[in-house]
């Protein structure tokens, strides 16, 4: 019979050490699953179009939040209508005078307003909007043109929850409605999403935004307004891919209204992709990466003469796909990708370019 072996002081401190270590490896994964940390890459660009169906709300709930949660929207129903929301440089734009902090406006299908926006490193927030309809001019804005933050920057699953005060007002003609909000925004939880046909979605963290509102209306009645919005993040991509929002007003001496709506994205905007114009270009191209070599980030720059489905890929010298810049349908134009190589080794690599007939592979090089 075999007799264990007796461990020695100098031992145990080796086998104390390995185990220390193996346990920071373990958390370390543990926290990198936990979703993706949402900083201020996600925000827009000018160029980016975001293109989504609402669906039908009834029974569509947000579940609960925590860690490794499975969210299902798989039965949903979809409108056939696809939304685009499109974001546009402020210059130049009508009323645009009355946002000048503001750095991007976007628009949307069947909307006629502009809504104008600021972004920085730690936040992107909401100026206000200007809406030319049938009743008139609507502006609404927010007080010392301060973005209402939309987003702080960092945003993790068990990180901070921020909670922000804020002030803004509405005119129609002469008559001007004060706002005033509680926001609080955390991100809650963290898993996968399961959505129609069979799209899943894995490692996605989800952010809540709670408001508590009080306005005073131009009927003269005090409203009392309350908010939730949920919006599941996937790694990479900068729009949510799927949102829930509802909200409830009550009016005093007038009664309660509100709306739920439920968005899914059909086509999102990878990060690191920018339109760099909307001319017609003369022919395909994929140029030349800038610079090159690299480390860790180089760009690439191609053009596109029609709306297809564009494929951007990155190979190593044996053929093996290492990373996917575009997947996705753009439209026509000049864009521009930047590639992270922090995680890879020096040496020669590929990348190809794949749009309807178009294709072609170009070399780069990772120095470090």
């Amino acid at each position: 019979m075999l007799l264990p072996k007796k461990i020695n002081r100098k031992e145990k401190k080796i086998m104390k050490t390995f185990y220390l270590i193996l346990g920071f490896l373990l958390l370390g994964i543990n926290l990198f699953a936990q979703g993706p940390v949402i900083t201020s890459s996600y925000n827009p660009s000018v160029g980016d179009n975001l293109l989504f169906k609402n669906a039908d709300t009834t029974n569509v709930l947000p579940g609960s939040g925590g860690a490794n949660v499975t969210w299902n929207f798989t039965g949903i129903n979809l409108s056939s209508n696809i939304g685009t929301m499109s974001w546009i440089s402020p210059t130049g734009m009508p009323y645009s005078t009355y946002y000048p902090t503001a750095n991007l406006a976007a628009t949307q299908t069947g909307e006629s307003s502009i809504i104008y926006w600021q972004k920085t490193g730690n936040m992107f927030g909401w100026l206000g909007q200007a809406d030319s309809g049938s009743s008139g001019l609507t502006l609404i804005r927010t007080y010392n043109n301060v973005g209402i933050p939309y987003f702080h920057y960092p945003m993790s699953y068990g990180g901070t929850t921020y909670v922000d005060s804020v002030r803004f007002y509405k005119t129609a003609g002469s008559n001007w409605n004060h706002y005033y909000e509680i926001i609080t925004q955390n991100a809650d939880g963290w898993g996968t999403i399961n959505l129609p046909g069979g799209v899943s979605y894995s490692n996605v963290v989800r952010v809540r935004y709670y408001v508590a509102g009080l306005d005073s209306l131009s009927t003269g009645g005090l409203g009392f307004i309350s908010e939730y919005r949920y919006e599941w993040f996937r790694s990479g991509y900068k729009f949510p891919v799927f949102q829930i929002i509802t909200q409830l007003e009550y009016i005093m001496g007038v009664g309660v209204s509100g709306y739920k709506e439920v968005r899914y994205t059909t086509t999102n905007v990878p990060i690191g992709i920018r339109n760099i114009s909307e001319a017609v270009p003369s022919k395909y191209l994929l140029s030349q990466n800038y610079p090159n070599p690299f480390n860790p980030t180089t760009n690439i720059r191609y053009q596109i003469t029609k709306s297809d489905f564009v494929s951007l890929k990155v190979f190593d010298i044996m053929g093996r796909e290492i990373s996917t810049l575009v997947n996705e349908k753009q439209n026509v134009g000049t864009y521009e990708a930047t590639f992270d190589a922090s995680n890879l080794s020096s040496g020669e690599y590929f990348y190809r370019l794949s749009a309807g007939d178009f294709s072609d592979t170009k070399k780069l090089m990772v120095i470090k």
